[in-house]
């Protein structure tokens, strides 16, 4: 049984629940951002198939395992690590896309956008649905709980906040710089166009967030999954991968300050699962 002031407490959930079910109000507005600023979708086809992302998400897992062989220990090497593994993913994913694309860059959202533009709109959709993606982090916990889970704070975050002085820093920068970037590449700017073109816009968005969201484990899928809603269209909306990346940043940003800096946030049961990364 939930009880109050446990790690997916009735009130806390209540709050959660309202929070993102605003955010459903707020889709028209979302919406009318999105179109004054991009009339319309920028899809673009690529050539790339779906051989191509099996054999890049093997090569990924294949890095993965050779991390664990090694057994990295210490919550920054394991970051390293982890860049270290999605930077060469994303190394071989651009070679794909060379090997394939025309215009390797612009099809990888690199390119060709009005990126000024796309950050603008990303920023000011963030706003906007900033709340929801909170609420849905507090929501998430009690939702675990009440399907017979365990609700537990994401390891990684956790173990950043034991951190002190510059490998604070270092690892502050892999997860709201690097990581975010890394994430971006591989997901908006290498999956999701292939998934659009073969399930359409929303069913490529929403497969992408899935994948997405499952990764990151339970307790955090329902705000990483909201989360990745909002970069999918803004990527589908604009084409523009360092938009996404800006705002994937900044959330990470935010919600790290968030957890370093008070108490009180750390024991919210959305604290935990709110970073996407």
């Amino acid at each position: 049984m939930i009880t109050e002031g446990s790690f997916g407490s009735d009130d806390v959930a209540l709050i959660g629940a309202l929070l993102l079910f605003s955010g459903l109000g707020l889709l028209p507005v979302g919406r009318l951002l999105a179109e004054r600023a991009f009339p319309a979708p920028r899809v673009l086809f690529v050539r790339w198939g779906f051989t191509h992302l099996l054999v890049t998400v093997v090569f990924f897992l294949m890095l993965l395992s050779a991390v664990n062989l090694l057994g990295v220990d210490g919550i920054l090497r394991v970051l390293v690590a982890g860049v270290g593994a999605f930077a060469l993913t994303a190394a071989f994913a651009t070679w794909v896309a060379r090997r394939t694309e025309p215009t390797p860059w612009e099809s990888l959202g690199l390119r060709g956008a009005p990126h000024v533009r796309a950050v603008g709109l990303g920023l000011a959709l963030y706003a906007v649905f900033l709340p929801a993606i909170f609420g849905a982090g507090l929501l998430s916990p009690w939702l675990v709980e009440w399907a017979g889970g365990v609700a537990e704070g994401q390891e990684v975050l956790l173990e950043i906040g034991g951190l002190e002085g510059r490998e604070l820093v270092l690892a502050f920068v892999v997860a709201a710089v690097l990581q975010p970037f890394l994430e971006e590449f591989l997901f908006r700017g290498f999956m999701q166009p292939l998934l659009v073109q073969n399930f359409r816009e929303t069913g490529g968005v929403v497969l992408t967030s899935l994948v997405f969201a499952v990764i990151h484990g339970w307790v955090a899928f329902l705000p990483v999954f909201c989360l990745s809603l909002l970069l999918g269209g803004l990527y589908l909306r604009t084409r523009s991968l360092i938009a996404v990346a800006v705002v994937h940043s900044l959330h990470n940003g935010v919600v790290l300050t968030l957890f370093l800096s008070s108490n009180e946030w750390r024991e919210l049961s959305g604290a935990s699962g709110l970073l996407g990364s």
